[in-house]
């Protein structure tokens, strides 16, 4: 400790800087808001995550899914029977959705339904790797789950080699220079400019009209809005690697079976919704295997009910590309949920409720 002292009283470049650093990370500390600066994803996640925190925001309704159901509307409180706020997240697995699920319920009473969107390839082998195995995935999920959970939370979602690998993965973002790098790093482009220019104010504009629409639709976007393809060369290539998939194996369900227990033993409802898709999916060997297999895993569970649009092949024009609904795609969606499923949602719940009542 001396010798440590000593050196930082001879090298005085050394103390200042150590010092500057120190000032200024305490100092983010204090600052509200940080992500607005933070490019749309990062911002979308900080977003949802502060919904669900926040105590003054109950809904009967919770959704849960990805990047497709994300362009199912909300209801708002006045709008339908029943509240329902979408939290779907793109890019993110669904091994979270547990996790998530707790976060709401430790701010939050239980809601009368929690809705899982359905998507056959969130059970694709390859998605059921551990993220210390399989850097790739990590990937393309950390910049939702980095953002989504506190180091603390995650503890208890990994174990071993995951959760070491997590904690490496964590430990920067102690410095929130380093967690907000994106941010800092536009705005400082910015000030090298001779004018604050649209470099600098890009990624608050965006946000703040990502934050303008999902609040509008209770946590609804259409990310197919953002993109542009020939959706039929697209879709082609999608059913194509598809098709190459094999059939789903029991321990690829696992997100799927341990949240359906995780809500039985909060006494929960759960309505695992099957969401349309692109013409051509449904027709192959790996969703023929998936989706009875999500079906009779389902039906396993006493709290949890499984169900299906009336249509569940959308043709190639409703697609921007093979995910993600086109405009077209996006009201055909809300129109056959709005007048088909939403009804049947609340049957369901009344009948949930009448069957509490009569006990």
């Amino acid at each position: 400790m001396n010798s440590f002292i000593s050196y930082f009283k001879q090298v005085p470049a050394f103390g200042i800087t150590v010092l500057l650093v120190a000032v200024i990370e305490v100092g983010l500390h204090f600052i509200p808001n940080l992500h607005y600066l933070e490019g749309g994803g990062s911002f979308f996640t900080y977003y949802k995550k502060q919904i669900a925190e926040d105590k003054t925001k109950n809904f009967d309704i919770l959704l849960l899914g990805d990047s497709r159901s994300l362009s199912i509307n909300g209801v708002k409180e006045g709008e339908g029977e029943y509240s329902m706020y979408n939290f779907s997240l793109p890019a993110a697995g669904p091994r979270y959705f547990k996790f998530f699920l707790k976060k709401y319920l430790e701010n939050h009473s239980k809601p009368k339904l929690v809705i899982w969107a359905a998507d056959p390839e969130q059970f694709n082998q390859s998605k059921s790797k551990t993220f210390d195995t399989d850097k790739n995935l990590w990937n393309q999920y950390k910049h939702r789950l980095l953002n989504l959970f506190t180091f603390t939370e995650s503890l208890e979602q990994y174990r071993g080699g995951e959760l070491v690998f997590i904690a490496k993965e964590y430990l920067p973002l102690v410095m929130y220079s380093f967690k907000y790098r994106q941010g800092f790093g536009d705005l400082l482009s910015g000030l090298k400019m001779d004018t604050l220019t649209s470099r600098e104010t890009y990624h608050t504009k965006q946000n703040n009209m990502i934050e303008t629409i999902t609040s509008s639709h209770n946590g609804q976007i259409n990310l197919g809005d953002y993109f542009i393809a020939d959706e039929n060369e697209v879709a082609k290539s999608y059913v194509k690697y598809i098709e190459s998939l094999d059939q789903v194996y029991e321990h690829d369900l696992f997100p799927l079976i341990d949240f359906l227990e995780y809500c039985k033993t909060k006494e929960i409802s759960v309505l695992v919704l099957n969401i349309p898709r692109v013409e051509g999916l449904n027709q192959t060997k790996y969703f023929q295997s998936v989706t009875p297999a999500i079906r009779e895993t389902v039906t396993s569970f006493p709290n949890a009910k499984y169900m299906e649009f009336a249509q569940m092949d959308y043709a190639r024009n409703l697609f921007s590309e093979s995910i993600h609904y086109n405009n077209a795609g996006e009201k055909k969606l809300n129109s056959d949920f709005k007048n088909q499923v939403y009804p049947e949602i609340i049957s369901y719940i009344k009948s949930l409720e009448k069957g509490l009542h009569e006990k």
